[in-house]
């Protein structure tokens, strides 16, 4: 595989993981999308 194409993927699934992060938040917490979206970063990098 191409190194450009492991790059790509890998940004690809971190996004996905982000955005079902951030919702799962919203929905269990009910939380707004901003405070989601925070907290979805902050678990990521401390993990």
């Amino acid at each position: 595989m191409e190194p450009i194409r492991k790059t790509l993927l890998a940004i690809c699934v971190l996004l996905l993981l982000i955005g079902i992060g951030t919702e799962g938040f919203m929905y269990l917490e009910g939380l707004s999308q901003l405070d989601a979206f925070y907290l979805t970063v902050v678990t990521f990098t401390g993990v």
